[in-house]
This record gives C-alpha cells, structure tokens and sequence, in this order.
C-alpha cells in the first residue's frame, strides 16, 4: 500500500484525520528505508564504475597486444601482429600491388603485356531451345584442362536449356548459358565458359568421346581463347595462369588490370604509418582508462570526490599503468620516442617524433613496445598487468562480486522492511477504526444517558 493511503480519512465521532497521522507515522518509520536504499544506490553505483573500467581496461589490453609482438597464444608474431611491416605501391592503374609475408624493401618495374583470361565456346546454335536435341541416347565430353565431364542426353528428352543446365550443375569451373543472337534459323546459342583463366584450365570438346550429333568442335566457334598472363618484371618476362600474381616477387602480390604499354613502378616500403596508428591506439586507450580513474577517484587537486574515491583497485590500477609508463624500455625511455606524460598523468603522443625514431631505428623502436626473446616490452607488460585486473578471477571481478553482494542483501534487508511496513500501516489502520468504533459507542452511550436524565 502506497505511503499514507488509508481507506479511512477524517473520523466521524473523533474528529481526527486518520488517514494523516497513519501516514505521518509510517513515514517516520520508512526513513530507514532511505538510508538503505542510499547505501544500495551506492554499491550499484560503484559497480556500473567497474563495469565500465573493465570494458576500458579491456579495450586498452586489445590495442596493447596489437603491439606486443606475440599472437593471442603467446607465439611468435605472425605477419599480422609484426610492427615492422611493409607496404607496396603502384604508380599505375594498370597494376596493383599488396604485401604479404615475406616483403623487402625494393623497387620493380612491371609491364603488363597480357591479360589471363579462359576459354569461352559458343555453339552454332539451334532454332527452339525448348525441343530435344537428340533423337537417340548420347554423350556430349568436355576437357576442363586436365580433367573431362561426361554429360548424358537423353533421346527425345534432353533440349538446349536442359543441356545448359546439367552443365551448370557439375562440380566443375565451367558454367552455360543460351543466347539469343536474333537470327531467322539457329538462333538459339549455347555459350560454354571456363571458371578459370589460363591455358592449363582451357575447355574444349572431346571429338573422340562425344557421341552427340552437331556437337563436335567444328559445332563451336572459340570466341574466347584460354590465355595465360604475360608480364615483364624488371626485364624478366613470366607467364601465369592467373591476373593475380603472388608468386613473382617476394612477399608481394600484383593484380593485373589491364595491358600496359609502359612499365608501372612497384615500390614495397616499410610501412611506418601503420606502426604509427597502432602506438597512437595504445596511447588513446590508456588516456581513455586513466581520465576514467581521474574522474571516478577524485581529484586531490579539486578535492572532488568520485564514485570510486579512494579506492585501493582503481588506485593500484592507476600507479602501476603510470609506473610502467616512466620506466625506461630496453634502455629507452618512452619520451625519447614521442611518448610523454603531462601533468594530468595523460600521455601525449608525438606522431613526428615517433616516425622519425622509426626511420633512425626501427628495430630497437619495436622492441621497446615488443621486447626482444628474453623479455617483454612495454605493450607486453602492460597486457600481463591489465590481466590482473579483466581475468574472470582479477580484481575487477572480485569488486563487482562484492559489490553485488552488498547491494542484493541491502535490497533483501528492503523488502523485509517493506513487507513489515506494509503489516504495521495494516494494523494502524485497524486500531484507528477500533478506535473510532469505541468513541461512537461512547458517544452512543452519552447521548442515551442524557435523554434518560432529561425525562426525569
């Protein structure tokens, strides 16, 4: 029942308001309640913080690990986790270029002569794609490169689209279509290409197997001739079977676009721009978790007070991300390298500064964030840190275990209090109306007296 809400109001015979002076009283007895749910608030309060730390935390272990120079199973960096990757480029529109692993450093130059491309087989054509194409059972082979397919047609059943359609429906890099080139008689074309590019995956059909009538290889014409690429590397012709050509240059894959009539450079470089986005991400993350400790511990400047003010996991979070950081890594410290940290206890980065330590030195610049074999780097340390503190058993978990706790016994201690609230307004409510009875019979009672002493 809702505080002072009363199904008896003003009394008759007393003249009281009832209803008022229960919900008085029952508010004075509420007020504990108010403390309670202070208290709750407050570990809620407390462990939404952490919630949020933990995403933060979480965060800044993934950039930090994007440059700790291991994979997720603490192996060896694979090509995606190196720092010291690289990067290719092409001053033609004619070729692309992209690295993989593997690059060095090096300029070529690449001339496209000829494009890959497969075969494509158009048939004479017949006039109704819908009759059958056989009178009798027959076979129709086609060479896939090395390999052939049988197809089997079906005396008076089988019809152009059917023949498309088994076709299509092979396990095999081939496909089929009918065109209609507009033509009086035998206009209705079957079209057999190849899936593959190359002269190994050309197709053709097999004269010596194929029974079906009008449908040898003097029944096609080759609109498309199998052809492999031809491009020159730095004076050395190659040939492939496919436009995309990953094998020629070390760690480097070219697509080809187009024939070119001049040589496109190549050039693989380091890619120092992407060591750089990655630096500045770990540093945006670890800001990101210390303003989140400064707005939420209280400044000792301001005296503000936050919601986790003087909390030993949110300090010892703090102090030891912040000691970490003015420690020097592998003999450098990080200011030598852009990394500075400013009187809030943020870091500023100095892109400039970075790059220009990477180009002077970009092994030792990696191993301050990736260490070498026998020790970590700054990333690698600060990953093992942050684990303390997100791992499902870390200290993060344990407050927000504990803080759980606190809040769910403060709202059972609620609803106890609740239960009892609502009895004790019940009763209240039943002595007023006892109350009130008893003055009216009192009332009864006088009134009866005073009419018998009146008749006296």
């Amino acid at each position: 029942m809702a505080e002072g809400t009363l199904s008896l109001n003003v009394g008759l015979a007393t003249g009281i308001d009832f209803g008022s002076l229960v919900g008085q009283l029952i508010s004075v007895e509420r007020r504990p309640l108010g403390i309670l749910q202070q208290r709750k608030n407050g570990f809620q309060a407390q462990k939404a913080a952490y919630d949020q730390l933990q995403t933060k935390m979480n965060d800044l272990k993934s950039a930090a690990q994007k440059i700790d120079g291991q994979n997720d199973d603490l192996s060896a960096a694979s090509s995606k986790e190196e720092l010291l990757t690289f990067k290719a480029k092409s001053d033609s529109d004619f070729i692309k270029a992209s690295v993989k692993e593997g690059a060095k450093p090096a300029t070529h130059n690449v001339k496209v002569n000829q494009l890959a491309q497969g075969t494509r087989l158009a048939h004479l054509g017949v006039d109704d794609k819908e009759a059958a194409i056989s009178a009798s059972d027959a076979n129709l082979v086609i060479n896939i490169g090395s390999s052939e397919e049988t197809l089997e047609i079906k005396g008076g059943e089988t019809t152009l689209e059917g023949l498309a359609a088994q076709i299509n429906d092979l396990d095999a890099s081939i496909s089929a279509s009918i065109v209609n080139d507009g033509s009086a008689s035998n206009g209705f074309r079957l079209v057999i290409s190849s899936g593959s590019t190359g002269v190994e995956n050309a197709v053709s059909i097999n004269d010596a197997e194929t029974t079906l009538a009008g449908f040898a290889t003097s029944d096609f014409e080759e609109v498309q001739q199998a052809k492999d690429a031809q491009i020159t590397i730095d004076g050395i012709d190659i040939s492939r079977g496919t436009n995309s050509v990953s094998d020629a240059i070390d760690g480097v894959t070219l697509e080809l676009n187009d024939i070119s009539e001049e040589e496109a450079i190549i050039t693989v470089s380091r890619d120092n721009d992407a060591f750089k986005n990655k630096v500045s991400d770990f540093v945006s993350k670890i800001n990101d978790v210390l303003s989140f400790v400064n707005a939420n511990s209280g400044s000792s400047d301001n005296k503000a007070s936050g919601v986790l003010a003087g909390d030993r996991v949110l300090i010892s979070a703090q102090s030891r991300i912040r000691n970490l950081l003015t420690e020097a890594q592998g003999g450098v410290s990080l200011s030598e390298i852009g990394l500075t940290t400013g009187e809030d206890g943020l870091i500023s980065f100095d892109s400039a500064k970075f790059l220009e330590a990477v180009d002077e030195n970009p092994t030792l610049v990696r191993g301050v964030f990736a260490g070498g074999e026998s020790e970590q780097g700054v990333s690698g340390r600060l990953v093992s840190i942050v684990k303390e503190f997100v791992d499902p058993t870390g200290f993060i978990a344990t407050r927000q275990d504990g803080l759980q706790s606190s809040a769910d016994s403060l709202q059972d201690q609620i609803d106890v209090a609740e239960k009892r609230l609502v009895k004790r307004e019940d009763t209240l409510r039943k002595q007023f109306v006892n109350l009130e009875q008893v003055v009216s019979n009192l009332q009864s009672n006088q009134n009866f007296l005073l009419q018998q002493i009146g008749a006296v």
